[in-house]
Order: structure tokens, then C-alpha cells, then sequence
């Protein structure tokens, strides 16, 4: 068992008894789990975009798996039909043995342009968003919730050398932000294009934003638990109070 955990990309934000999930990766599966208790049936899934490693906890959401259970997706990268076309092919054979229709719950889409305003039913709750450098296109968001503010920041390319100013603005002193972080400065020269940034990048674009706090994220998949507790030490005292996610991480704001 990996303390910084294999999971792909699954965050859950609860803001009073509102439960908002983003991405929909493997990490999907153990969260479904933990939510079948909970009396809410109703939960918002915002996609950064529709890559499969984002998206493979879908299948497996136990919730889906009561009669009344609804799971509303969100995308800003493409329309909501296309959205569901993406998921219904990849639910579905030769990919998966059933589709969609085996499922007692529902699906439902919601497509928007990165860079919208949301609105949920829960008025008290703020969703901002804005356009990501990422093959294929991605999203990222913001969630305000009583005067307290968390930003999801996850595949996304940095230029070398400069702040992306779009990110800068959606991140605007908040109090936590989940960045990319999948490669070191020397493996990032090499792969320009593929669609991921660093740790230094992060700390650099939270501190331009006045950002408290920055979480390390999407960590390569070789890393080991020594490679990334090393990095975890570089990346606190370059920023005091941030730290490279673990699985099952809880932050109180």
C-alpha cells in the first residue's frame, strides 16, 4: 500500500452537507463506496476533461447503483451531448461488458464554456472556471463556500518562465489550491506538449495569486512514496504548509 496512494484524479469537497466531486478517475470507486450512507442521492461530478484516466471510476460509482441515485456530470471542454457519447463509448463493449443502461441511477449532462459561472441548486455555493493548457482541452475551477475558497488545478501545461495570468486571476487569494505537479523541472524540458507542469510552477503561480496553501498533484505513476516524501520536504519549505496529496488526504478549511 502507496501512503502518496495510485489512485487516478478524484477529489471530494463538501461544503456543509453538499457533496462536489472532481474527476471521476479510479479514486472514484473507493469515494462511491463511502457515500452510500449518506442520505444524498443527488451529486455533481465536474470533469477537468474526458481522458480515460479521469474518467475510469465511472463504471464503478456505488451510488449509481441505488434506484433514485443521480450523477450530474459537468464539462467546459466540449457540449454535454458530446460528453456523454465519450462515456457511453467507453461503457460499453469491447471497452466494458454492460453500458450505461444497466445502472438503477442515472446519468445526467451538463455541458458549458470554460471560463463560465455555475450555478448549482445550493445558491450559497460559487463555482468559477477557466480554460487549462492541455491537450484536448481541460478546465479548471474554483469553489467558494462561506468565505472560504479551494481551487482545482490539474492538467495543465506552464510556459516556462512566465505565469499563466487566466490561472493567476481564477486563483486569486484562495485559501487552498490542488495544482499539477506531475513532473520535475528536468523530466518537464523533456516533455513539452504533453500537457502537465511542476511543483516550482505551482509555487510560483500561488504565490503571484496570493494562494495560502498549494497540494501537489497527479503525481507521476513510477514515483515512489521516498522519491515524492523528498519532494514533499523541497516543496514546504518553498511554500510553508503545502505538501504533495496522499490518499484519503482530509483539509478542513
Amino acid at each position: 500500500m502507496f501512503a502518496y496512494g495510485g489512485n487516478t484524479a478524484c477529489v471530494e469537497v463538501r461544503c456543509g452537507d453538499e457533496v462536489i466531486i472532481l474527476d471521476g478517475g479510479s479514486g472514484l470507486m473507493p469515494l462511491g463506496r463511502s457515500l452510500v450512507s449518506l442520505e444524498q442521492e443527488d451529486f455533481n461530478l465536474f470533469l477537468t476533461h474526458s481522458h480515460a484516466d479521469h474518467l475510469c471510476g465511472l463504471m464503478f460509482f456505488a451510488p449509481l447503483f441505488k434506484n433514485s441515485a443521480t450523477l450530474r456530470i459537468w464539462a467546459g471542454h466540449i457540449d454535454g451531448e458530446t460528453v456523454k457519447s465519450h462515456i457511453d463509448k467507453m461503457v460499453s463493449p469491447p471497452l466494458f461488458p454492460v453500458t450505461t443502461e444497466v445502472f438503477p441511477g442515472r446519468f445526467e449532462y451538463r455541458g458549458f464554456k470554460a471560463g463560465d459561472a455555475l450555478q448549482l441548486e445550493n445558491e450559497e455555493i460559487k463555482v468559477s472556471t477557466c480554460k487549462l493548457n492541455h491537450p484536448g482541452e481541460a478546465t479548471g475551477f474554483r469553489i467558494d463556500y462561506h468565505g472560504r475558497s479551494f481551487c482545482y488545478i490539474t492538467d495543465t501545461e506552464h510556459v516556462a518562465g512566465e505565469v499563466d495570468q487566466t490561472i493567476a486571476h481564477l486563483i486569486k487569494d484562495s485559501d487552498l489550491v490542488i495544482y499539477d505537479s506531475c513532473f520535475t523541472e528536468e523530466e518537464f524540458a523533456e516533455r513539452i506538449g504533453w500537457g502537465h507542469s511542476t511543483w516550482n510552477a505551482g509555487v510560483e503561480l500561488c504565490k503571484s495569486a496570493g494562494v495560502k496553501r498549494m497540494i501537489a498533484f497527479h503525481h507521476e505513476i513510477t514515483r515512489t512514496d521516498r522519491q515524492l516524501e523528498a519532494m514533499d520536504l523541497l516543496l514546504d519549505a518553498a511554500m510553508p504548509g503545502s505538501s504533495f496529496a496522499r490518499e484519503g488526504m482530509t483539509i478542513e478549511l
